[in-house]
């Protein structure tokens, strides 16, 4: 079985991956920072935060068929960057 891709395209394609984990790691840890933000000045709760996700997880599950191929949104066990 051949490859489609030639050698150059396979570097490529793994660069433009590479750069993708790499843009979702900094726009994660932007987010992250906005909400604890938001927590520490009191517009919102880390409860009312959690609620919000479940109940956009479970609209979402509903509504496409390959979310629900994803893992289901779970309460973390600590808060992120404390």
């Amino acid at each position: 079985m051949s490859n489609p891709f030639s050698p150059f395209q396979e570097v490529n394609v793994l660069a433009k991956l590479a750069d993708l984990q790499e843009t979702e790691y900094h726009n994660t840890v932007l987010l992250h920072g906005i909400i604890e933000l938001l927590i520490q000045k009191g517009v919102l709760t880390r409860e009312e935060l959690l609620a919000t996700a479940r109940q956009i997880d479970t609209q979402l599950s509903q509504q496409l068929p390959s979310a629900n191929k994803v893992v289901p949104f779970s309460t973390p066990t600590a808060p992120p960057f404390s």
